[in-house]
C-alpha cells in the first residue's frame, strides 16, 4: 500500500469519530459543530511519509501557523458567524499539505492536533484523556508500585517522553510551551482523579513568573523511565588521545546513515567514545563508524570499533536533583545492592537526568530497585517460607497481623517514622507441597485454610479437591501448587522483579539450613 494511501485511510477513523460525537451532542440539545482538520490544518509537503513509529519522538511536523489560523478564521466566519460559540469537535491526527493532499501528523498526532488548535484558539488549558490516571513515576507494567505524579514541568515531561514515556509526546508539548498553556493528563475511566498537571520550565533563565516551584517540597526524582532495546557503539584507540575532531567525525558518520544517537558517554582522556543507538540501528552504525575511521584502524591494531547488544537505558528524571546532593550515589547504590552491573553512564548539564546503561535482562530489577530507592515510602520485600508446622504457622499469622496498622504500631513502631515495609509472601513450602504466587499469596485467605491449627499444604490440597475447588479458586488467580522441589523453589524465590528478597527457614531440617 503506498504511504499516501495508508495515511488517507488511517485518518478516516478520526473523521468518522468527530462526525459521530458532534451528531450525538446535537441530539442531546448541545449545539455542536465539527471541523474537518484537513480543511484548515496545513503542513509542508515534506519527505516524511507513512505513519511513523508508535510513540516516536523523531517525526515532528511544523504546521503553517498563519495559513492554518487564516483558514480556521474563515471556517468560523462562514459556519458560526455572530452566533454563540458552539462546542467544537475537531478531527485529530489528520491535516493537509499546501497542495491539498490529505496527510497526517504521524503517530501520536492526535495529541499534537489538540495543542496546535489550543495555541491558535488561545485556550486556557489542554486536557489529554488517557486510559491511565496521569503520568506515572514508572511504567506500571514493569513497576507495579508506580503511582501518578501530581505535577511536573514541561522540561521533565520532555525528558520523560524522550526516554520512552508514551503518555505525552514531545511535539505535542511545544505549542503549549510557546503559549504557556497548562496541560492536564487525566483518566477517561476515572474523571474524578486529578491526574497530572504539566506547566512551567525547569531552568532558572526560562522560568515563568506565574509558575509555582514544587520540587523543593517533593522528592528530588519525579520519575524512573527506560529505553528497552539499545546497543552501544564504541570507538577506542590510544591514537585518539589529544586529537581534535574525533567526536565530530564519529557523530557525522552516524548522521550520514540516519542513525540517531540516544546517549553519549566519553571519558576526559578522549581514549574512547561510546554512544547508545536503537538496537535496530546497531549494525548500520558500527559499519558507518568503521568506514569513517578505516585509515586509523588499518594503521593501528589497537584502534577498533565494538558493539554491545542486548542492553537498555535506565534514567532518573527530576528538577529537584539540581538542588540535592547524593542523587548519583543513591542511584548507583540501589543498582549495586541489587547486583545490577552498570555498563555506561551519562548526565546532562541540566542536572534533571542521570542515565545508566544496563543489561536488558536486568532492566526490570533495575527499575524496581531504583523506584524503591527514590520514590517509595514503602519498601517491598519478597518473602519465602520453608516449613509448615507450628513455627511456620505462627510466622504467617504474624505477617497477617503486620498487614494491619495496629500490627505495625505494636511490633515495629520505629518503621513508621522511617518508612513502611510492604511484605509479599510469594512462596511457601513444606515437605510435601509448595505454593508459588508471582504477585504474592493472599495472607488472610491462606490463614483461613489452616487445618488443625497448623499449615499442612497436602491437607489443604485434599480439602480443596473434595470441595471441587482449584487452587486459584481457593486463594487467588496466579497461585500454583506443586510437589516440593527445593531447586525450583529457590529459583522461583530469586526473582529479578524484586530487589529485596529473603527466605525464612521455619523447618527443623539441617539440609535446608545448609
Amino acid at each position: 500500500v503506498p504511504p499516501q494511501m495508508l495515511e488517507l485511510v488511517a485518518g478516516l477513523g478520526e473523521v468518522w469519530s468527530a462526525q459521530t460525537l458532534s451528531a450525538y451532542l446535537n441530539s442531546t440539545g448541545v449545539r455542536s459543530e465539527w471541523i474537518d482538520a484537513r480543511d484548515v490544518l496545513i503542513v509542508p509537503d515534506g519527505p516524511l511519509s507513512g505513519l511513523g513509529e508508535k510513540g516516536t519522538a523523531m517525526d515532528t511536523i511544523e504546521p503553517f501557523w498563519d495559513e492554518t489560523a487564516h483558514r480556521l478564521t474563515g471556517w468560523w466566519d462562514k459556519t458560526v458567524g455572530e452566533a454563540d460559540a458552539p462546542f467544537l469537535v475537531i478531527t485529530g491526527f489528520v491535516c493537509s499539505t499546501v497542495q491539498g493532499r490529505p496527510t497526517t501528523l504521524k503517530r501520536s498526532g492526535s495529541d499534537y492536533s489538540a495543542t496546535i488548535f489550543a495555541k491558535i484558539l488561545d485556550a486556557c488549558n489542554v486536557t489529554f484523556w488517557k486510559n491511565v490516571s496521569g503520568v506515572y513515576t514508572a511504567d506500571p507494567r514493569q513497576v507495579p508500585e508506580a503511582f501518578p505524579i501530581n505535577s511536573m514541568t514541561f522540561d521533565e515531561a520532555m525528558e520523560l517522553a524522550y526516554f520512552g514515556g508514551q503518555v505525552l509526546h514531545p511535539s505535542a508539548m511545544v505549542p503549549c510551551i510557546e503559549n504557556r498553556i497548562p496541560v492536564l493528563v487525566k483518566n477517561v475511566f476515572d474523571p474524578a482523579h486529578p491526574g497530572t498537571r504539566v506547566y512551567g520550565r525547569g531552568d532558572s533563565f526560562l522560568r515563568w513568573d506565574d509558575q509555582v516551584d514544587e520540587w523543593d517540597d517533593q522528592m528530588p526524582v519525579k520519575a524512573i523511565t527506560s529505553i528497552e532495546k539499545v546497543s552501544l557503539i564504541t570507538i577506542a584507540g590510544t591514537s585518539f588521545m589529544g586529537t581534535h575532531g574525533v567526536a565530530k567525525r564519529f557523530m557525522e558518520a552516524l548522521s550520514s546513515v540516519g542513525v540517531n544517537v540516544i546517549l553519549t558517554s566519553q571519558g576526559s582522556s578522549e581514549h574512547s567514545i561510546t554512544v547508545a543507538v536503537a538496537d535496530t540501528d546497531g549494525k548500520l552504525a558500527m559499519e558507518a563508524v568503521e568506514s569513517a575511521f578505516q585509515l586509523e584502524i588499518a594503521r593501528n591494531a589497537e584502534t577498533r570499533v565494538t558493539m554491545l547488544e542486548g542492553l537498555s537505558i535506565l534514567a532518573v528524571i527530576g528538577e529537584g536533583m539540581k538542588n540535592s546532593t547524593g542523587i548519583s550515589g543513591r542511584f548507583f547504590n540501589a543498582l549495586g545492592r541489587s547486583k545490577v552491573n552498570i555498563v555506561a553512564i551519562a548526565q546532562g548539564s541540566s542536572e534533571r537526568n542521570i542515565s545508566a546503561v544496563v543489561s536488558r535482562e536486568e532492566l526490570s530489577l533495575a527499575l524496581r530497585a531504583t523506584h524503591d530507592a527514590f520514590l517509595m515510602k514503602e519498601s517491598t520485600i519478597s518473602v519465602s517460607v520453608v516449613g509448615g508446622g507450628e513455627i511456620g504457622t505462627a510466622f504467617v499469622r504474624q505477617l497477617v497481623r503486620w498487614n494491619t496498622d495496629e500490627g505495625r504500631d505494636f511490633d515495629l513502631p520505629s518503621l513508621r517514622e522511617v518508612q513502611y515495609l510492604n511484605i509479599d509472601l510469594r512462596s511457601f513450602c513444606d515437605s510435601n507441597k509448595m505454593l508459588l504466587a508471582q504477585k504474592g499469596l493472599p495472607l488472610s485467605k491462606l490463614q483461613d485454610n489452616i487445618t488443625n491449627g497448623v499449615f499442612n499444604l497436602k491437607d489443604m490440597a485434599d480439602g480443596w479437591e473434595k470441595q471441587g475447588k482449584a487452587v486459584a479458586d481457593a486463594l487467588t488467580d496466579g497461585v500454583q501448587m506443586q510437589d516440593t522441589d527445593l531447586d525450583d523453589f529457590i529459583k522461583f524465590t530469586d526473582c529479578k522483579e524484586y530487589p529485596h528478597k529473603v527466605i525464612v527457614d521455619c523447618s527443623s531440617s539441617t539440609d535446608i539450613a545448609s
